[in-house]
Order: C-alpha cells, then structure tokens, then sequence
C-alpha cells in the first residue's frame, strides 16, 4: 500500500478511504429484526448512488455491524 486518503471525490460522491486509488467504504448497520442483520437499515436514495459507485469503481465496502 503507498497511499491512504480520506473523503476524496470521485464522480458525484465522496468515498472514504481510497486505497491506492482503489475505494473503500465502512458502512455501519444497526438494524436488527428477528436476529438478522439488514441492509439498508435507512434507504435512501443517496445511498444507494454511493454504493453503486463505489461497485462501478471495483471498489470494497465493509460493513460493520452493530447489534448486541
């Protein structure tokens, strides 16, 4: 790795962290029904351009799942 940046735009969104100009997003899930885990857990329409970009860009999205 030779680069680490954060909040740098590409196309019409900004991505978190991207790594040697690969994008990487963290997104945080809360929403927890009958013990599962769901994704969005606030659909928006902002969200999901963000994802689709960061897919079209082949980048990586990790999600971090907060449920006790």
């Amino acid at each position: 790795m030779k680069e680490i940046r954060k909040e740098v735009k590409i196309r019409n969104t900004r991505i978190e962290f991207p790594l040697d100009n690969v994008p990487l997003e963290v997104k945080g899930i809360t929403l927890v029904k009958d013990g599962m885990v769901l994704l969005p857990d606030a659909p928006i329409e902002r969200g999901v351009r963000h994802i689709k970009e960061i897919i079209d860009h082949n980048g990586i999205l990790v999600f971090l799942i907060n449920s006790k």
